[in-house]
């Protein structure tokens, strides 16, 4: 979170915006539990290796607990940050990883929430952007995984809900 708030407070400084993308590892449990921690430890560090391939300098990937990354792209805007969120998801679908001569199966999910109001504290803008992030990937859990989505903030006097209504 520390270098999340340092970064939403350069970013309104020099008025830029940023996008924060959380990646999950679709099969993390799964794997967890048949294959154990030197498993997962090693699948965390080629795929936090896999990550930084993917992003430019200024980027930055932090693998978080239980088959999670936070990534930040700062200075990108919505539409180039779903391009470089789809690439990272198709390159972790695409990757062949073995664990004991097997061949292990991978996708991610991805959620993703863009800085949208410059006005705020730096530390209120950033915990607004993770809680963002973290509905966009449970919307992307949500929808069967293996995808990206991205928080869009519901227009104001409308639902938040979409469905059918009750008779």
């Amino acid at each position: 979170m520390d270098w999340l708030k340092r970064e939403a407070a350069r970013a309104q400084r020099h008025s830029h915006d940023g996008v924060l993308l959380l990646l999950e590892l679709d099969p993390w449990v799964r794997l967890q539990q048949q294959y154990g921690d030197d498993c997962i430890q090693a699948l965390d560090d080629r795929l936090s290796q896999l990550a930084r391939q993917q992003l430019r300098g200024g980027d930055w990937v932090l693998a978080q607990p239980r088959g999670m990354w936070a990534v930040y792209l700062p200075s990108t805007d919505p539409l180039g940050a779903l391009d470089a969120a789809d690439r990272l998801r198709g390159r972790v679908a695409t990757l062949d990883y073995r664990w004991q001569g097997q061949s292990l199966p991978l996708s991610a999910s991805l959620g993703l929430a863009h800085w949208q109001d410059w006005k705020r504290e730096p530390q209120q803008g950033a915990e607004q952007l993770l809680q963002q992030a973290r509905q966009a990937l449970a919307m992307a859990r949500g929808a069967g995984c293996n995808c990206v989505r991205a928080y869009a903030p519901a227009p104001s006097g409308r639902s938040r809900y979409s469905g059918t209504r009750p008779a």
